[in-house]
């Protein structure tokens, strides 16, 4: 499971809900698996399972630990690992050790890269200063809806961001309340069409090249003068779908 939520924290975790799949795999003695190929070095220097304060069993890493270079890494339990290492036993080598192909192993480059990301992501500065340029998105972004009355939230935990827009949505714009008024199936469902594709299209003749036109995840590279800018283009982009008709202003 994706530690912040499915599909990359399109519906984030309610409060809770971790530490009562922590509870109800030790109980069972099922082990819990965090995706952490996205929150992992992302959110805190321990990931996910820091920020949230659960710790699973086995937890996957990639993107962030190697500074964009291909390349991933698998941690978990001793008792769990512990099945992917050979042992002086060629029954359990052959029959008994989980494989692990490891198409990174022993790569001089991915090492080396993975070394500097991990050491410079290490002290969690890195991670708090996407966060505080994230926070002040959401702000600018939301102020925005509230201005132009439109219906819709950019929303997200730490530095992810979601962008949901649309005329059958609350009008709600503290992210926070956003998540947790709209029902999870909504927020998976995300923008509808043919409304994406004009928000996409507005958003590029703006200059904001988005993710799937609602998702993206900010970086130490950006500055509040690159949030300040970005948000002046989405107001515009925003304008540009109440001129043509494809999103109405709140009354």
């Amino acid at each position: 499971m994706e530690a912040d939520g499915p599909m990359g924290g399109t519906v984030p975790v309610a409060a809770g809900f971790l530490e009562g799949c922590r509870e109800l795999t030790e109980r069972h003695g099922t082990v819990l698996i965090f995706d952490e190929v996205v929150t992992g070095f992302r959110y805190a220097p321990g990931g996910a399972q820091e920020w949230y304060g659960v710790t699973p069993d086995l937890a996957a890493f990639a993107k962030a630990i190697c500074a964009g270079v291909p390349g991933g890494a698998i941690a978990g339990r001793a008792a769990v690992m512990a099945d992917l290492v050979f042992r002086d036993d060629p029954a359990w080598n052959r029959r008994g050790k989980v494989r692990h192909m490891g198409t990174f192993s022993a790569n001089p480059l991915t090492a080396a890269v993975g070394v500097v990301a991990t050491d410079l992501l290490a002290d969690g500065s890195v991670q708090d200063h996407c966060a505080a340029i994230a926070d002040r998105l959401r702000a600018g972004f939301n102020a925005v809806y509230t201005e132009e009355r439109v219906r819709g939230c950019l929303f997200g935990a730490r530095s992810t961001l979601r962008n949901v827009v649309g005329d059958d949505l609350p009008p709600i714009h503290d992210p926070a309340e956003f998540t947790a008024t709209v029902p999870p199936a909504r927020l998976l469902e995300g923008v509808r069409q043919p409304l994406l594709s004009a928000l996409q299209q507005a958003q590029l003749l703006e200059g904001l090249d988005v993710l799937g036109g609602t998702h993206g995840w900010t970086s130490l590279a950006w500055t509040e003068a690159d949030v300040d800018e970005v948000t002046l283009s989405f107001a515009r982009a925003l304008r540009r779908l109440i001129a043509e008709g494809c999103l109405a202003r709140r009354g």
